[in-house]
Parts: structure tokens; sequence; C-alpha cells
């Protein structure tokens, strides 16, 4: 077999953690020090330039090639088409600025790390005729001075409240109503102006004693870089599907997931909540169906490496980019057919001081859509209404529910009779009044966040740390219902020459989850929604304190075992940037992770006691003890080596790209188990005594090796054209079928930047966009997908020479053509930004159809004697819409402060078909047929509820049964004469049947809200769905079955009282085939709703006061989760529609409230 990598076995091993993590932690910190003892002050930029006749314009553009400055001025101010000559060897920019611009009527202005270019008409052009380039060598000097100045904005307006901080320290000040401030420093020193709304400005203190500022405002998003694959790019230039997350959004939120954060951020980005519980993780999904009825999860890069995003710590997080199309995600190939989700974390920035965070939140969380039972006698009397209407015979006897009613009222304390034998009376014959939902969930659960961060940097070398961690309760009444999870970071990058930059970044995670275990149940945390329904009457504990045998709060309260997980990740990276030659960068980095987990589940028999002590079966208990282990250890390793190579010709601007790109993934399970503990006291396999020991494993692997490129060519930001691709290889597939080319292009054109544009003043960008890309999929098929494979058993299934015998099976047929499957994208777009960027909108369609899917075989003699080999033989297509914008402004003055505030809104649809399946002419049931849409439901339309039996006399029907007045009737609608379903399974020949709608959520929309002043700001997030039909044949919906407590609904079924109920008749189990309960539009839910997402408030004190306690930033904020719904089309309002979604089986959602402390130093 050829291979695609040559590698050594790497054995499986345990890390010692403990040790590692403090040498490392101790090591880095020990060198952080030593970095921040060599800092003395802010120092300016100095480059060497070496350049003849050329215009003014190639002079800012190799300006910002070496450094980290961007020009912003307009074309039109002056003419930057000159030809001049420059020379300068490691002068300040400032100061060949100066050369540059001398003879002009241009004035600059250095802002940050942006440099302004301002047409200035009262400028003396003879004062620059002296002006003279200067080479300045940093001396520390030691004399104070004292500054002062006025602070305005770009109209004049003098700005109170500004916050003036000496960059490094905790001295500060803020300016007064007047905008005017003063401050004693020492000369040298750098003070930092930063206002909410505007862009923070450093200068560094001269001679001068008077320093005035003109604050701007933040740069619109046409100067904003977005991180995209292998590489950055103003938003501007884009011409794909890239979207970036509003960092804002993300701050303060108390979930334990960067997952659950991202949720209602960006138009596209489907993030589904199937349970509260506390190990589990939102899915993710890029525009849909990614496949035939399937929507599987994007590529996940943390710093261009693929993580577990479950280990990200979102506050080491600097930004997130979304990258939805082909166009984007071509660059990654077969392993970004979904779309791809790039995160980048934090790094120190050259000339910071060290600075230190911390940050602790406390939470609290409460389940919600807990059911409301109703007491337990008139929970018996309508459970024999239901017996009775189901031709059976009562469960309670009167004395029963007599006793119910006494023991309510207080007159009795005992749950049971007993019997003249001394044993406890029925099932049927207790009498507590008990709501199980109260005492197996918690009502209020308190958790609690830290994070910690160092960071900062020389003029060299950069360092970024931190730690996190979080607890996490669950609000199961239990000890085995808890998530904790631990995350560090450290990032240290350094110039080890001009040209040379090297750096080396580690991450660790380790999570520990424990839940219950249900004998029978496991971990299924709907079917405890579910059991918890159980006979109001029933209690938990028996009157001599043994566990109920019915009941699963004892299993919850953990006497039945419960399932242990620990998972340690491990991340080292090491790499290098190049930069050997004008416009050119080479950058490699390698990445080794090791994930190492190890589960252990145990079951442990534990006894219910019948009235007289004598041991009784426990429904709940399971029968013996049992322990199973499983220890998997994955190695993964990454390897990536990029060129970039950038030229500017005049306004013609090429960015041209070529990697190299390989992994290799390993996987070693092992699992082993026995049953029978010598004593539940210590629980492990060498303690076990059973005589059915077993043990199994699990090794596989896989590889890729990828060559990329991108061209990308912008002339004056109006013309845009992007060239990606890629050729790929996957060891999945055969050596014939195994390398794959997938190529992808778009293009731009921001008609804005055209003379002949009108509306100059009001639209900077109005972009037009189209790509079209090609994209491979070889997560489809296994890890060995041309390789025939041997099963094995334990025992032939019968007696061989007097016994069962071990046996192998015989592979199956492999299609020796099996290949990538491949997604094709089309997409067109436009964007807007108006109004100096105050608004932007965005519109995207897109249609992406998914070639060469694995199919059904075609169909083989009946004696083939093995399964039939898969085919690459299917088609579905998706096709969707996004649209988003943005409104920014200042509203007016509070006490000579604005009021700043910000709208967004986003909406995304999509809706997904089978193209070609084959066998889809067979007439075989549970095949898909072209023109099938993905998610459609189809029921019967209700021509009411029969006031009488005689009404179905009239029906024809095609179901056996018996039926009474109160039955719900089903409408002839094609008027064949039958009610019936139709013939086979085709979706255009449903008989009677309708179409209701969706059962996935569509029109999924948000809207973020944000204001701020001074040191205040508060935010409001709200997510919502536009449409989502649901059928759910649970008996929270409606109807109802044995051993189910009966809601508050039950009192709107249909009795002879009762006849315009909107229900039918309760009954008791699947009478008539689950008639009933069929699918239909009287009972359908309509899940259409509003969700308060998120509320955060939070205050930031002044910096005069930071000064005084020694502070750099004190900050508090309060936050509250899933806080209610603004509406709720569902009719049953009680639950959360993410329950109803699920069928009521999950683990209940939770609000949540949560105060929280940032602190800087």
């Amino acid at each position: 077999m050829k291979k695609v990598f040559k590698h050594e076995r790497l054995y499986p091993f345990m890390l010692k953690i403990d040790l590692k993590m403090k040498l490392t932690v101790l090591l880095v910190f020990v060198t952080l020090f030593q970095l921040q003892a060599k800092e003395t002050y802010g120092q300016k930029t100095k480059i060497s330039l070496n350049l003849t006749e050329v215009s003014i314009e190639q002079v800012f553009n190799e300006i910002e090639k070496q450094t980290e400055f961007k020009f912003l001025y307009n074309y039109n101010d002056a003419n930057y088409d000159k030809t001049i000559s420059v020379k300068a060897k490691k002068e300040q920019v400032n100061a060949i600025l100066k050369r540059v611009l001398k003879g002009t009527n241009v004035t600059f202005k250095v802002l940050g790390k942006q440099i302004v270019l301002k047409k200035d008409e009262k400028k003396s052009l003879e004062a620059l005729k002296n002006t003279k380039a200067k080479v300045h060598s940093p001396t520390k000097i030691i004399q104070d001075l004292t500054i002062s100045g006025a602070i305005v904005d770009e109209a004049g307006v003098p700005l109170p409240g500004v916050n003036i901080i000496v960059e490094g320290t905790t001295t500060g000040t803020q300016s007064d109503f007047d905008g005017e401030y003063a401050i004693k420093v020492k000369k040298g020193a750098v003070l930092l102006f930063s206002y909410v709304g505007y862009q923070s400005q450093k200068v560094t203190v001269a001679n001068s004693s008077t320093i005035n500022i003109i604050m701007k405002e933040e740069a619109g998003v046409l100067d904003e870089v977005v991180v995209i694959g292998y590489g950055t790019q103003k938003k501007v230039n884009l011409t794909s599907a890239v979207q970036m997350v509003d960092m804002k959004d993300l701050e303060n939120r108390p979930v334990k997931s960067l997952t659950e954060m991202l949720t209602a951020s960006v138009p596209g980005l489907n993030v589904t909540i199937n349970s509260g519980a506390p190990n589990a993780e939102p899915s993710l999904n890029i525009r849909g169906f990614t496949g035939i009825n399937a929507s599987a999860a994007p590529l996940v890069l943390v710093d261009g490496v693929p993580q577990d995003i479950r280990f990200v710590n979102p506050n080491d997080v600097e930004s997130i980019s979304v990258l939805k199309d082909a166009a984007a995600s071509a660059i990654y190939g077969s392993r970004a057919p979904n779309g791809v989700i790039l995160i980048s974390t934090k790094s120190g920035k050259k000339g910071q001081g060290m600075q230190v965070n911390f940050s602790t939140t406390l939470i609290t969380s409460s389940p919600i859509g807990l059911p409301d039972p109703q007491d337990s006698n008139i929970d018996a009397i309508h459970r024999n209404n239901r017996r009775y209407n189901s031709q059976q015979a009562p469960l309670f006897t009167d004395e029963a529910i007599e006793r119910m009613r006494q023991y309510i009222a207080g007159e009795i304390t005992t749950t049971n009779i007993i019997l003249p034998n001394g044993k406890y009376g029925s099932v049927y014959e207790y009498n507590a009044n008990n709501n199980h939902y109260e005492t197996g969930y918690r009502q209020n659960v308190f958790n609690r966040q830290n994070n910690l961060s160092l960071s900062g940097g020389s003029e060299k070398t950069t360092y970024f740390a931190s730690l996190g961690a979080i607890n996490n309760q669950g609000v199961y009444n239990g000890p085995n219902d808890w998530l904790k999870r631990y995350s560090s970071l450290i990032k240290v990058n350094t110039d080890v020459t001009d040209w040379l930059n090297i750096g080396a970044s580690s991450k660790y995670g380790r999570q520990i989850v424990n839940r219950p275990n249900i004998w029978n149940q496991g971990q299924n945390d709907g079917s405890v929604f579910n059991l918890l329904g159980f006979i109001g009457s029933l209690p938990d504990y028996d009157d001599n304190g043994s566990p109920n045998e019915f009941s699963i709060v004892p299993n919850l309260n953990g006497l039945s075992g419960g399932v242990h997980n620990t998972i340690d990740d491990l991340w080292l990276t090491g790499q290098f940037t190049l930069k050997l030659v004008k416009g050119l960068s080479i950058k490699g980095d390698y990445s080794w992770n090791v994930n190492n987990q190890l589960t252990t589940d145990t079951e442990t028999v534990f006894g219910s006691y019948d009235a007289d002590g004598t041991p009784k079966n426990s429904r709940r208990s399971p029968p013996v003890d049992k322990i199973e282990k499983t220890a998997r250890n994955r190695t993964y390793h990454n390897l990536n080596l990029v060129a970039t190579y950038k030229l500017n010709l005049k306004n013609h601007d090429f960015t041209a790209l070529a990697g190299y790109n390989e992994e290799l993934f390993q996987n070693n399970t092992l699992s082993a188990g026995n049953s029978l503990f010598y004593t539940q006291t210590t629980q492990s396999i060498s303690t076990t005594y059973g005589d059915s020991p077993f043990a199994d494993d699990t090794i596989y692997a896989w590889a890729t090796r990828g060559y990329f490129g991108r061209l990308t060519y912008n002339y004056k930001e109006k013309y845009l054209l992007d060239f990606n691709a890629r050729y790929d290889a996957s060891s999945k597939y055969s050596p014939e079928t195994r390398w794959a080319f997938f190529p992808s292009v778009s293009a731009g054109y921001n008609i804005a930047k055209e003379n002949f544009w009108p509306l100059k003043d009001a639209v900077s960008m109005f972009k037009i966009k189209g790509s079209w890309g090609k994209l491979g999929n070889n997560s489809a098929g296994g890890n060995y997908t041309y390789l025939p494979t041997l099963g094995t058993n334990s025992q032939t299934p019968v007696l061989l020479d007097g016994g069962k015998l071990p046996y192998v099976t015989m592979p199956g047929i492999l299609s020796s053509d099996l290949t990538w499957t491949k997604p094709r994208t089309i997409g067109f777009g436009l964007e807007i930004a108006a109004f100096n960027n105050r608004f932007t909108a965005e519109y995207d369609w897109y249609q992406k159809t998914i070639y060469d899917q694995i199919g059904i075989a075609e169909q083989y003699s009946e004696v083939l004697g093995t399964n039939p080999p898969n085919r690459n033989n299917a088609v579905s297509e998706t096709r969707g819409w996004e649209f988003s914008t943005t409104w920014r402004d200042k509203a007016f003055n509070i006490k000579e402060s604005p009021l700043n505030y910000s709208i967004r809104a986003g909406i995304s649809d999509y809706i997904g078909y089978v193209v070609k399946y084959e066998g889809s002419d067979s007439g075989l049931r549970n095949q898909w047929t072209p023109g099938q849409v993905f998610g459609e439901l189809y029921g019967w339309t209700s021509s009411g509820i029969a006031q009488n039996s005689e009404t179905f006399q009239s029906q024809a029907l095609w179901r056996s049964g018996w039926f009474y007045a109160g039955d719900i009737l089903y409408a002839d609608t094609n008027g064949d004469g039958l009610v019936n379903n139709g013939q086979g399974s085709y979706w255009y020949a449903q008989g009677d049947r309708k179409f209701l709608g969706h059962n996935y959520a569509r029109y999924r929309y948000n809207i973020a809200l944000n204001a701020s002043w001074k040191g205040f700001s508060i935010s409001a997030l709200f997510e919502g769905v536009g449409k989502h039909t649901k059928y759910s044949r649970q008996k929270f919906s409606y109807g109802d079955r044995n051993f189910s407590s009966v809601q508050n609904q039950e009192r709107g079924y249909w009795s002879l009282n009762n006849q315009d109920a909107y229900y039918p008749r309760a009954y008791h189990t699947n009478i008539n085939n689950d008639y009933l309960r069929l699918s239909n539009d009287q009972y359908a839910l309509n899940l259409a709703h509003l969700r308060i997402k998120n509320v955060n408030l939070s205050y930031s004190l002044p910096s005069e006061v930071l000064s005084r306690i020694g502070l750099r930033n004190l900050s508090i904020n309060v936050s509250g989760e899933n806080l209610g719904m603004v509406f709720n089309k569902s009719r049953i309002k009680e639950y959360d529609p993410i329950q109803i979604a699920n069928d009521f089986l999950t683990y209940p959602p939770s609000r949540i409230f949560s105060l929280g402390v940032n602190v800087g130093i």
C-alpha cells in the first residue's frame, strides 16, 4: 500500500501535566520579567529607503510594507503621482514624510499606527523649505514637565472626559468640560489619549509643554482588516463571503464556551443549542445543508491550526472571521467543504509595558421549561379517565385517590398503605403528592469563572500569557452533574534581526466532566426528563427511607454510579517569518498536539426495601455492578510553509501567495471492563471478580498533503479580483483517486470609486461582487475507503464442534473509484457603506451544489453474499441568502459627554433538496426522490373533533381500530373517497396529507443594541426564528401515556361536558395504531419566536480615580442570559422552543445571571 506520508510509530503516553505546567509557567514568567527590565520608553519607528524616480504614493506603500503604519488620505488633495527620489537610512518616519511632502499643501498627523494626511490651506509652504530629516537617538530624560492642552473632535467641539494615561504607568487624568487637561510627566514619556468611539492616539513628550489633540472617530468598516485564509485583507477589498464577528457582542457573557457566544453573531452562522447540560456544546453550521439531509460542522482554525473550540478561552480571542463560501475556503481544500471559522488569539504589543488583567464572574442559573404537574389526586382521576377512553380498567382505586387528598391536606403523613403481609401496597396504592421535577432538578445553581492574563513587549519582543478556569455545576439534584474546564496560553515573538522573526506558543486545556448514570438509560438526558414525569403519587423515597423502586431521583442523587471523563489537550507551535527582499515574506510553522482522554463508566447496585425490610427489585438499580474504562490517545501534526509577495505598480496592487501544508492524525483507543465489585468503596477493574472481563482497542490514522496559492489584484480599491486554488491529497482514498484540484475565483466592482458616482458625499462604498468555487470533502466514507477490512466476532451464531467459536467475517465489495464529495458554490453579493460609514449593509445570495455524494449502490442479486459497494452517485443542492446591516452614531450630549450607540441586525435563510439519487424510481420506501425538499413536514387536514361515533362511519379509513366521540377527524382532501397517505413514500404523492412547513429553523435573525456614555455601557442581544414547524408526539405536546404526569393543559381535553375543547379525548397508550397522534394541521406547533438572548450593563471607573488607586482599569458588569421571550408563537408557551424542537427529550435550558469584575494593572 502506497502511503501518503512516511512516519515512525508514535506510542501513546500520559502527560505529567502538573510538573510540565509548573516549569513552563516559571520559565516564561522569568523570561517576561527579563524582557520588561530592558524597556525604557516608547521609541519612534525608523526605516531605510532607497527609492529613485517613484511616485509619492509608492513611497507611502513602501512605508506600509516596512512598518505597521497605514496611510489615510484623500487622493484628490494633492498630486500623489508626483515623481520623487528618497534616500534614508534608519530615519524616523515623520522626518521622511516631511521631506516627501515638502512643497505640497498637505500636512500629516500620526495617530497610533495610522498616518492621516490632510489638506491644510493655511499652512505656510515656505516654512517647510528648511525642514530636514533628523535622526534622534533615544536618551533617558529625568526632568519633569507639565504638559497641558485642549482636546477637540474633528469639528472643533471640545471633548470632556478623554482619558490621558502615561503609557506603562497608572498615572493619568481626564479632560475637563472644556476639553482641557494638564498632567506632569517626564520628557520622553508617551501619553495615550483614549475616548469611547474615537481612535486612541499616542504622543511622545518632547520639548513643547503644549500638546493639542484632534480626536478622530474610530476607523470605519472600509479600513477594517479582516483575517482570511493564510493572510489578511481590508474589508473594502474583499470579494468573497467573509464576515467578522463583532467582539463587543462577546464581552462579559456568562456562558461556558465560545461556541455559545457565537449565537446570533453572524448571519449564515447557525448555532443550534440542543441541550442545557453542563458539558453540552452547541452545534455549528455555515449556510445550512451540506449534503443529503446533513448539516456538517465547519472547520475551526485557531491561529491557523485546526483545534477543538471547547478549549478556546473567550478572553484570549482577538478576532473571529467566518469564511462562508468556496471562494474564501478553497485555499483550505478538502478540510473546508462546510466553511471555516478563523479564530486569532491575543498577542503582546511592542513598546507596551507589562499589563496584568484579572477578571472574575459569579454566576447563578435556574432551569426553565419545567412542567407543572397537577396534584396527585387530580392526576389519578385523569389517568383513570384515559384508561376508560381506551376501554381499559382504571389504575387507581377510590380509596387511593382519597388518601392522596388527605396527604395533600396534611391529614396523613404516610405515602403508602402496609398490607397484612407487612409489605407496601402496589405502585397504584401510593398516595404522595410529588413533583419529581422539583426534586430531580435544583432550582438555583452557583458557578464561577476566573481569568488572568499578562502581556507586553519591548522594541523587539512581545509576549502574552493567560490562565482561565470555569466551574459549571448542572441543575440535576446530585453530585454527578458538573463540568470543570481549565485553559492556558503562552505566546512569545521576537525580532532576531531586521529580516527574521521567530515565535513559539503553548496552549493547554483540561476538561473534567461528571454525569449521572441512569441504568438502562446511560446519560440520556431526554429519558431523564421523560421519566421525571412519573405518577405524582410516587415518592422518591419510601416511608422507611428506601429508594422508591420506580423513581429515578435516587439515580440522580448518585446511587447508581456515574460517568467521569477527563480530557487533556496540549498544543505546541513554533514559527518563523523571513523578510529577505522587498515585498516578499516567507512564513513557516509547525504544530504538534496530543489529546488524552480517560473515561470511567460505573454502574452500582443500590437496594430498595419493602415495609418489612425485605429486599425488592428496583426498576432503577442495575442488576450487577459494572465498570468500563476507556483510554484514548490522539496525536496530530500540522506543517505550513507560506510565501507571500506584494507588488505595487502605481495604482495596481498585486499579492501572490503560494504554500504547502501537511497533516498527520493518529488515534489509539483502549477499552476494558468487568462486573461485580469486591467492594463499592474501591471501584476499579482490578477489584472486580466477574467471569466476563473484556478488552478492545481501536487504531487508525489519516494524513493529508496540499499545495495552495492565491493571486489578488486591486486597482484603486475599485476593480478587485481574487484567484484561489489548492491541490490536495488524502490517505483515505486510493492512489488513483487521492489527488484533486479545488479552484475558486471571485471579483468585485466598487462603483463608488468611479468619478461619475453621483453620491460621493453620502455613499463611500457600493460594491458588487460575485464568486465561484469548487471544494472537496474527505470525511465521507471512512478512513480506509479503498482497503477491504475483515470483521471479527468472539462467538459464532450457531454451534460448531459443540461450541460457539471465534470467527472472521468477509469484507464487503469496495468501489475502487470512490473519491471526494465535491461541493461547488456560486454566489453574488452587494456591500454598501454610507454617511461616513455610519451605515453599512451587506447582502449575499448563494447556491451550493454537492456532487459525488455517497449514495446507495445499484441493485445487485440477492445472492451476492455481502453488502454492495458505496458509490459517488448522489447530488443535492442548497440555496440561501443573508442580509446584515449596522448603524453607528452619536445621539446627543449628556452633561457635555456624547451618548454613543449602535444597532446591528441580520437575517438569513436557506433551503435544500435532492437533485439526484440512484434507485429513487424503485418505489422502495425510505429513499430520496429528486426534487424532495429537506425538512418538509406533511400532515393531514383536521376537520374537527367527532361529537358522536357515527361520524366515523361516513369516513373511509385506511387504519383499523375503534373510533368514538372525542376523536379527531381527518379530511379527504383529494376527493378519492379515502383518507390515506397516498402510495409509496414519494414527496409528490402524499394522498390526503398536505405541506405543513419545515421542521428546522428558517429566517434566523438577530438584533444587537449597544449604547455608551462616559464609563457606562449597555448592550442587548436578541435572537429570533421566523418559521419553524414542529409536530411533537410527546405527552408534553398533547395526548398522554401511562406513567406520565398530566399538565394543566389537560383541562382542555374533550369530554361530554367539554365538547368545545381544543384537544381530542385523552387516552392511555398507543390505541388505534397511534391514529390520534398522526401529524396534522390542527396540532402542529409554530416555533417562531424572538428571544432576549443577553443583556449586559457595565461601568468603568474614570482614569483620575484609577490613578489614585494604582490601577490601569477597573470595571464592573451585570449580565443576564436567556432572559425570556419578546414573543413566542407556540401555543405551549411554558416550554422553551429548544425543548419542543427536541421533542422535549433534552436537558432543560437555564436562565443565567452574573456579576463580573475586571481589573487591569
